[in-house]
C-alpha cells in the first residue's frame, strides 16, 4: 500500500526518469552535503544544532530516506547519551515510521536500561575486533556483533536477532 502510494507520487510528477541507482546516490550525497556544510570549518560545539536539526528533519521528510542511524565514535559515550536519547525520541514524534539504527561497542546487556533504546529499532551492539572480521556479514562488521531487534527483545526479555524478511 505504502509502495503503491510512493509510486503513484513519482509517477504523477514523471520521476521515474530519476529513479535509478546512481541518481538516487546522487541525490543522497548532496542532501549529506547540506548537512555536512554546516559543520564546515567549525568546531562540533559551534555548530548550530537547531539549525542542523531543521537540515536533519528537512532530509527524514524524503520517501527515499528510510530512518537514520547513530555511529562514529560511540553514540553511547556517557556524554553523548542524553543528546542522543533527546535526538531519537524529536525523531520517533516527528517521522514514526523511519527506522533508528545504532551501532555501538556497548553490549546491549550492559546498556538495556538506557533510556534511548525506547525508540531504537535496531542496536548493533558489541565493539568491532579487526582479527573477527568477516566481509560477507551484512550490517556489522566481526563476527562478535549482534544486530539487535531492540522492540521485540524488549516485549520478549531476550535477545532476539534483527531479520529484514520478517
Amino acid at each position: 500500500e505504502i509502495i503503491q502510494a510512493l509510486l503513484k507520487f513519482r509517477n504523477e510528477r514523471d520521476w521515474e526518469q530519476f529513479h535509478n541507482p546512481k541518481d538516487l546516490a546522487l541525490a543522497i550525497n548532496v542532501e549529506a552535503g547540506e548537512l555536512l556544510e554546516l559543520f564546515l570549518w567549525k568546531k562540533a560545539k559551534e555548530a548550530n544544532v537547531e539549525k542542523v536539526k531543521e537540515e536533519l528533519f528537512h532530509f527524514l521528510q524524503k520517501p527515499y530516506i528510510s530512518g537514520v542511524t547513530f555511529s562514529g565514535g560511540d553514540p553511547l559515550f556517557m556524554s553523548n547519551r542524553l543528546d542522543v536519547r533527546n535526538l531519537a525520541q524529536e525523531i520517533k514524534i516527528k517521522f514514526p515510521e523511519k527506522t533508528i539504527w545504532m551501532y555501538t561497542g556497548y553490549l546491549y546487556e550492559k546498556i538495556m536500561a538506557e533510556p534511548v533504546l525506547e525508540y531504537v529499532d535496531v542496536l548493533v551492539d558489541g565493539p568491532y575486533i579487526q582479527e573477527l572480521r568477516d566481509t560477507m556479514l551484512h550490517w556489522k562488521g566481526s563476527s562478535n556483533q549482534r544486530v539487535i531487534d531492540v522492540q521485540k527483545t524488549r516485549n520478549e526479555g531476550e535477545i532476539i536477532l534483527w531479520d529484514k524478511d520478517k
